[in-house]
């Protein structure tokens, strides 16, 4: 027998039911879709839980409701990002402020969309005890390992110097990082200059072996980048994702067991080591500071005295700014 709506209001549980269901086939019918496929853009990122955003903003389809199918790649390092994003084999990079200062100097022309995170102890020393290290002085005469022209170099040279060591009393050694991380636990070098998830990789193998210390002197930094004139001439596909990433950000900040869970869990898909204590170690935010800019021309300097580079004198207009504020101004501080 067929029920009218009269009909329905005596039976309250199946008018309920029919109440809810209506709605939703209403929200679903009513509710905005995903914008159509109008960019479609390559996003190099290196495996770890500082692409958070970004791996966020593709898992939970951020990207696709703005406009753009994004294809994600993924590398060892954020300096291998950034030289696809240099040969035209990517369009955007998440990148740390060393190899875009370094990349900067070397003649390419870098601009930066956002911040993606920052930490004052990421990166470490992470040494052999049966070498007597148990201190930055130990260090003196002793083996170090680095991966050149990423963060570990730059760090490693300001922690001696804070302690003022002479890093010309090292033996210093450039390597490729699986190999740095053999080279350790293998005690062919005395210590290592690392950042994580490598640190916790290789304490993690050998704990009774290696110890590490950090300093509070280095302010890390990751960020999204590409080639200043690729940023200039696609605006609206610029504005659509970092829109994708706000969201991205949010989702973070108000679900954040959950946001951490699936980027550890796509990072381990994509047989990357994921340390838990990174997250305790970083500040997961977008942005546009005066302290990163503050970084780039320190770092600038370094390099020009460190590798006798030249290139711009002037490193302000490295940001694109106007793209994120017109979207979060408070996001934008270094003006």
């Amino acid at each position: 027998m067929a029920f009218g709506i009269k009909n329905l209001k005596h039976h309250p549980q199946i008018f309920l039911i029919s109440c809810v269901l209506i709605a939703t086939l209403a929200f679903l019918i009513l509710r905005p879709g995903p914008k159509p496929v109008k960019f479609k853009s390559r996003i190099a990122i290196p495996g770890f839980q500082s692409s958070a955003l970004v791996i966020l903003a593709h898992e939970q389809g951020y990207f696709k409701d703005e406009g753009v199918e994004v294809t994600l790649e993924y590398k060892a390092l954020g300096r291998d990002c950034l030289a696809l994003v240099v040969a035209g084999k990517a369009d955007l990079a998440v990148v740390f402020e060393t190899p875009v200062v370094r990349s900067l100097l070397e003649g390419n022309k870098i601009s930066v969309l956002t911040e993606l995170h920052r930490s004052e102890f990421n990166a470490a020393i992470v040494a052999r005890k049966d070498r007597g290290i148990a201190n930055a002085h130990d260090l003196i005469g002793k083996t170090v390992a680095i991966v050149a022209k990423t963060n570990a170099e730059f760090h490693l040279d300001l922690l001696l110097r804070s302690h003022l060591i002479d890093p010309a009393t090292l033996k210093i050694k450039q390597m490729a990082v699986d190999e740095v991380l053999e080279a350790l636990l293998s005690g062919h070098v005395d210590a290592a200059s690392l950042w994580e998830p490598f640190v916790s990789q290789a304490v993690h193998k050998k704990p009774e072996k290696l110890l590490q210390f950090r300093s509070s002197f280095y302010s890390e930094f990751s960020m999204l980048a590409g080639m200043h004139a690729n940023l200039q001439t696609k605006r609206e596909e610029s504005l659509a994702i970092l829109r994708a990433l706000i969201r991205a950000q949010d989702y973070f900040d108000k679900k954040n067991g959950e946001a951490r869970s699936t980027v550890e869990r796509i990072l381990k898909q994509q047989n990357f080591f994921v340390s838990p204590l990174s997250w305790d170690q970083m500040d997961v935010k977008l942005g546009l500071s005066a302290t990163l800019l503050t970084m780039f021309s320190v770092e600038a300097d370094w390099y020009r005295a460190q590798d006798k580079l030249s290139g711009p004198k002037q490193l302000d207009n490295i940001f694109i700014g106007s793209y994120l504020k017109s979207l979060a101004p408070d996001l934008v501080t270094y003006e």
